[in-house]
């Protein structure tokens, strides 16, 4: 995709003991990605 860096960003956080995954059980993981068409006249 050619994305810099710069562009690309990552956050984490915790569970605070809820669902499985606060619990040790298991693990959880959420991706969001937008995508746009850059060419804009």
């Amino acid at each position: 995709l050619l994305i810099p860096p710069g562009g690309i960003n990552v956050k984490a956080t915790t569970t605070d003991g809820m669902g499985y995954a606060g619990r040790g059980e298991g693990i959880a993981a959420h991706a969001v990605v937008l995508i746009s068409d850059a060419h804009v006249e």
